[in-house]
C-alpha cells in the first residue's frame, strides 16, 4: 500500500528531490546546499546506545527526514561525494559507464576545486586522468 520512496540526486544542477509526505501532494525539489544535516545517537529504554541516525532538514519547507540505514554516515558521505560535481564519480560499477563523460566535462571546465571540503581523497579512475587533473586543475 505504501508507495516506493526515493531520493533523487541531481548532480549537475545541485538539487535533491525527496519523497512526498502524507501532507504534501508532490515531491519537493530543493538546492542541496540548503539542507541542514545532523546526527543523533539512538538509545534503548535503559539509555544504552543502539545506533545512530542522520536527520536531513529542508529549511525552506520546514520538513525533516531520516536516513535509517546501518551505515548512515557512509550513506551521507556518498551523497556529498556524488553531489560535488567537481569531484570524480564515487567508486562503484554503477557509475563506470559514465566516468569518461564526467571526466571530459570536468576537464572542459578546467577541473574546478571541489565544492565541499573533505578529508577523503577522490582519485580519478585512471592514473593518466589523475595526472592530467593535477596538471590542469592543481588539486
Amino acid at each position: 500500500m505504501a508507495p516506493v520512496k526515493e531520493i533523487v540526486l541531481d548532480r549537475l544542477n545541485g538539487k535533491i528531490t525527496y519523497p512526498k509526505t502524507f501532507i504534501d501532494k508532490e515531491h519537493r525539489t530543493i538546492e542541496f546546499d540548503s539542507l541542514h544535516v545532523y546526527r543523533t545517537l539512538t538509545t534503548s529504554g535503559d539509555f544504552a546506545i543502539t545506533g545512530e541516525k542522520i536527520f536531513i532538514k529542508d529549511r525552506k519547507f520546514n520538513y525533516t527526514w531520516t536516513l535509517k540505514t546501518n551505515e548512515c554516515l557512509e550513506y551521507w558521505s556518498f551523497m556529498v561525494w556524488y553531489m560535488d560535481k567537481n569531484r570524480p564519480l564515487p567508486p562503484g560499477s554503477a557509475f563506470d559507464p559514465y566516468r569518461e563523460n564526467d571526466y571530459l566535462r570536468r576537464k572542459e571546465e578546467g577541473f574546478p576545486k571541489p565544492l565541499y571540503p573533505s578529508g577523503v581523497t577522490t582519485p580519478e579512475a585512471k592514473p593518466a586522468w589523475q595526472r592530467e587533473r593535477k596538471k590542469i586543475g592543481g588539486w
